[in-house]
């Protein structure tokens, strides 16, 4: 994947990144993440949840939202792509 653009990752339970893309995450945690493949949802039960990812990792998944429920990770970027 080669983004060309990025924006920081807002976390919420409502609200969709304004691109779809991969996520970085900064500071260690959990990330529950709503595939981009996926039907539209506000329930974050319906997300993925990765667990204990590391600091600098690149989430292999191209995402629609993140959800702040669940999701303990900070500082993380989409990268998006054309």
């Amino acid at each position: 994947m080669i983004a060309t653009d990025a924006a920081a990752v807002t976390t919420s339970d409502t609200a969709y990144l304004p691109k779809w893309g991969f996520i970085y995450v900064g500071t260690t945690g959990n990330v529950n993440v709503l595939p981009a493949a996926s039907a539209d949802s506000d329930t974050p039960g319906d997300g993925v949840i990765y667990k204990n990812v590391p600091a600098g990792f690149i989430i292999p998944l191209r995402v629609k939202k993140v959800f702040a429920t669940s999701t303990t990770a900070a500082d993380m970027v989409c990268n998006q792509e054309m």
